[in-house]
């Protein structure tokens, strides 16, 4: 049981720190007119905060004005 509960928050915590990118993501754009080539920009500039100890980010660019493709793993998951 406690095993279950653990990786239910897990999950959960996976995805608050992805939603927290993604409106990271949007508040860079709408405020700098680009997209950063790497999500430690959004760390360092705009205060968002990923547990890397716990999670792999997946940021992949293809330009400052296309959206990057995002997603968060919880380490030991592929990606």
């Amino acid at each position: 049981m406690a095993s279950k509960l653990k990786s239910i928050q897990d999950e959960q915590n996976r995805l608050l720190s992805e939603t927290a990118l993604e409106r990271s993501l949007s508040l860079c754009y709408a405020q700098e007119g680009f997209y950063p080539a790497q999500w430690t920009y959004l760390r360092d500039h705009y205060g968002l905060t990923i547990d890397t100890t716990q999670f792999y980010v997946y940021y992949k660019t293809i330009g400052s004005n296309i959206r990057p493709d995002v997603e968060i793993y919880l380490l030991g998951d592929s990606p």
